[in-house]
């Protein structure tokens, strides 16, 4: 009987002990890993934001009209400015193209700096250069960027320079602690030290070298996160390292004894546990031999419930003999065990706490890139809004002549294509968030492979290569698709090809492979199925290399090629096929060129109006009663670029510079339509909606908001202040008159070109 009962009890027992400490193990272990990633992403977001500060400070340095001038005299005032508005730029100067300072911060006599590597980088026409080094005046830790001086020309006069101390830097990195062993470094692209816990290692003639210390090998060697290796002393660490965008690498370091402190603690308990447990079941065990058989099985039955999960089981025996002792102490063991168990889960909320937390501020500066990113469109959108619309309204002159017509369909796709790329840059910061949409619309296809076919002719005329384009089959006038989508893949697949390519050609080649009908929403739809195919004699890809070109960042070509571009257009070009239904492949021989291909399965629409042979639209009646429209924006060349396409429409136009203004003048001109900027002084498109919206004569009036910034967080803000549409620029002609005719402002039978 009392074998039994040990066999019965004991391994069952044990068995789920060790079972629940193996699963509480993997947790403690994945939370400390997690822990350290994110105090890691955390500090390399701070460096990031720290260096794009400096680069800002440096670039807005560069344009300034003091320094653009190179008058040593109106240059000096602007140095010494900057230099005492941030105590960590220790010096600021310009250089002339000999290397000679022109004017310094400090007003010391001016030093040579022709033979240094960031005024030669600079000097060739590279944005940022940057060098990390002791600083000759202060000893200390510093970085020294340049920039280009450019004239209005474009052409490159100077170099202006920042020589940012990194002591706080440095100092603030090195008193971060992990617990009694962690820290963090900070080293250069070459492994050289800028921050250490050890401030010897920020002191001497020049930087410490680091480059040979594992953790930081593993780092330059492009491998980042979790790193385990052993000291000197044989002691194992770990470290978890991210590189930087501007090359410099972060790494946060602890010895493993204390990383898994949790995790061991844990495991000691747990031996203490089942000791203990295997102590009492064991004494059972004896009583047992003395027939105490009832007794014996009550605590069976206890520590079985205990196995169970059942911590809060009590044995109620009431005896002042043995017995009772050995009932007290399991009682006492059940509540040990609860105990534990209660500060693991406690453990377990703390870690999910700090995660949260954590996680916060990863959200926080993610906000930070998404403003930034949202600010940088709008600047950029503006000047392109200009050139596109002037290269619209120009077009539809009907005394220009047809070569300068073709000039001005060039320019005005032109145009458009910079707008893709910066579309690209946007949409790859949604790739990894799947935030990429398809809108698909009416596509007229001649026109939009006329477009196509201008811009690459002029690169392969620029090259001197033959650019050829064929059609096999008769692709429908009129299809439905995303076409700018559609035209981003194709311009981009095209510009690759011409742009690795030396000599031979160029091929386009759209083949109509089938023509099906499917049913959408029980209704019959023609479709074709087309394949698009881009064919180059180039230099071509090599078997073990095809794989990477689709990923990010990844260009492989020869090094003089690979200079240009962002290496995200193919990566961007894949998702976007796939998003389609289809698959982007690639066929490709060394010396031998390339081919990339992919099949659309595309409805077909009825076909599209045509315009008038002269270009001209048909204009408002003048019965009509709807047509007063008040624009509100702080730009003349967007005022006019409306008027153009307005005005010979037959509305009538009152155009205001800002937000008050147009507050001030609308209740006595009484608009039947506001377009209105998101982005002006004085008072915001939003503040001036919401006012608006408060008085009565405006609750109904149709407001379209009009902005350089296409994020969705404005799209949906502009819904909330009570806007009906949202335009992003450069205005495209078509959605603008379909909005005025869904607005009964706009006749039916006007058909925009």
């Amino acid at each position: 009987m009392p074998v039994t009962v040990l066999l019965g009890t004991v391994p069952p027992m044990l068995a789920a002990l060790f079972f629940a400490n193996y699963h509480a193990d993997l947790k403690l272990r994945q939370d400390a890993q997690e822990n350290i990633a994110i105090k890691a992403e955390i500090l390399a977001n701070t460096l990031s934001w720290w260096n794009q500060t400096k680069v800002s400070t440096l670039k807005q340095l560069s344009q300034q009209p003091d320094i653009v001038s190179m008058d040593a005299e109106r240059q000096k005032s602007v140095l010494k400015n900057l230099a005492e508005s941030d105590k960590s730029i220790y010096l600021a100067s310009t250089a002339s193209l000999d290397g000679w300072n022109v004017a310094r911060s400090d007003g010391n006599k001016p030093e040579y700096y022709g033979d240094r590597r960031w005024f030669l980088q600079a000097k060739a026409g590279k944005d940022i250069t940057g060098q990390t080094l002791i600083g000759r005046t202060i000893k200390k830790p510093a970085i020294c960027m340049g920039t280009p001086i450019r004239q209005e020309s474009s052409e490159i006069v100077g170099v202006a320079m920042l020589c940012t101390e990194l002591s706080a830097l440095a100092e603030q990195i090195g008193q971060l602690q992990f617990g009694k062993t962690g820290y963090a470094l900070l080293v250069d692209q070459t492994g050289k030290v800028l921050a250490h816990p050890n401030s010897a290692m920020l002191h001497g003639e020049k930087l410490n070298n680091l480059s040979q210390y594992p953790p930081i090998t593993n780092i330059l060697e492009g491998r980042n996160g979790f790193f385990k290796f052993k000291n000197e002393q044989d002691v194992d660490w770990v470290s978890y390292g991210i590189s930087l965008e501007n090359g410099w690498r972060v790494a946060l370091i602890q010895e493993e004894a204390e990383f898994l402190r949790n995790e061991q603690e844990l495991k000691n308990l747990t031996y203490i546990i089942a000791l203990v447990a295997v102590i009492t079941v064991s004494t059972l065990t004896w009583l047992l031999a003395n027939h105490l058989i009832r007794p014996i099985s009550q605590l069976t039955t206890a520590a079985k419930a205990i196995t169970s999960g059942q911590l809060d089981r009590k044995v109620e025996i009431e005896r002042q003999d043995e017995l009772g002792i050995l009932a007290t102490s399991f009682n006492k063991m059940a509540n040990r065990l609860q105990t534990s168990f209660t500060e693991l889960e406690q453990r377990v909320r703390e870690r999910t706490a700090e995660l949260d937390t954590a996680k916060e501020a990863a959200e926080n500066a993610n906000q930070t890139k998404d403003k930034f990113l949202a600010q940088i469109s709008h600047e950029l959108r503006s000047p392109l809004n200009t050139i596109i619309t002037y290269g619209t309204v120009l077009q539809e002159k009907s005394d220009l002549k047809p070569n300068l017509v073709k000039g001005l369909r060039v320019m005005r796709e032109s145009g458009v294509y910079l707008l893709n790329l910066i579309e690209d840059i946007l949409d790859f910061s949604k790739l990894k968030v799947s935030k990429i949409e398809l809108n698909p619309t009416y596509l007229h296809w001649q026109s939009f492979l006329d477009g196509i076919l201008a811009m690459i002719e002029i690169r392969a005329r620029e090259k001197q290569l033959q650019f050829e384009c064929e059609i096999e089959g008769k692709v429908e006038t009129s299809i439905w698709a995303d076409e700018k989508r559609l035209r981003q893949v194709l311009l981009n697949l095209l510009n690759n090809a011409v742009k690795f390519t030396e000599r031979g050609k160029v091929t386009f080649r759209v083949s109509v492979l089938k023509e099906t009908e499917e049913l959408i929403n029980n209704s019959p739809c023609p479709q074709q199925k087309l394949r698009f195919e881009v064919m180059d004699s180039g230099i071509g890809i090599s078997p073990e290399h095809l794989e990477k070109i689709f990923q990010p960042f990844e260009q492989v070509s020869l090094s003089e090629q690979r200079a240009n571009g962002t290496g995200l257009g193919l990566a961007i070009s894949k998702q976007i096929v796939e998003m389609m239904g289809s698959q982007l492949e690639v066929q490709s021989e060394l010396a031998m060129g390339s081919i990339f291909w992919f099949d659309l399965s595309l409805p077909v629409t009825q076909a599209l109006p045509e315009a008038k042979d002269d270009g001209s639209v048909t204009a408002l009646s003048s019965d009509t009663l709807k047509n007063k429209i008040l624009i509100v924006d702080d730009k003349e060349e967007n005022h006019l670029a409306l008027n153009n396409i307005l005005k010979p429409l037959g509305f009538e136009i009152v155009s205001v510079e800002n937000g008050q203004l147009a507050l001030e003048i609308a209740p006595f001109i009484q608009p039947d339509l506001i377009l209105l900027d998101l982005y002006m002084p004085v008072k915001t498109g939003f503040t001036l909606m919401g006012e608006l919206r408060k008085m009565p004569k405006f609750e109904n009036i149709p407001i379209i908001l009009i902005s350089a910034c296409s994020r969705e967080v404005l799209q949906k803000a502009s819904q909330h202040f009570g806007c009906e549409a949202f335009l992003t620029k450069p205005i495209e002609e078509n959605k603008l008159l379909d909005l005025l005719e869904e607005y009964e402002m706009l006749p039916k039978h006007v058909i925009p070109i």
